[in-house]
């Protein structure tokens, strides 16, 4: 699995000649995903054609926000509410977002915290 990376081009702009579409299919978690640039991301994989999971610590404004807003490229976002700097809560939330894609191709965090050291 891969993602079109550049150097020094915005991440917003980067790859969109490229690669249009080259996400379809894929299916992502985006953890710390309801606003600034994990919010940017999901809205990136979404047009590029995954499916995508969506995530923030609490179900709040936020997220409501997020998954209204995200509805808008027509595909339905899963979200899934966990505190991912908690060894347990990262485990249920990659669980459920396998759980909900049918798989997991990409994992994408922005929260610095996060326990991700179960995934090895």
């Amino acid at each position: 699995m891969s993602f079109v990376h550049g150097s020094g081009a915005s991440p917003s702009q980067e790859g969109v000649e490229k690669c249009p579409g080259c996400l379809a299919g894929r299916r992502a978690l985006i953890a710390g995903s309801t606003r600034g640039i994990g919010l940017g991301l999901a809205e990136r994989f979404l047009r590029e054609g995954a499916r995508v999971a969506i995530n923030s610590e609490t179900d709040d404004d936020d997220a409501a926000a997020a998954r209204a807003r995200l509805q808008t490229y027509g595909a339905t976002t899963t979200y899934i509410a966990a505190d991912v700097s908690v060894s347990h809560e990262a485990a249920r939330l990659v669980e459920a977002a396998v759980s909900c894609l049918g798989g997991l191709d990409l994992l994408w965090t922005t929260h610095r915290g996060g326990r991700w050291d179960l995934l090895k």
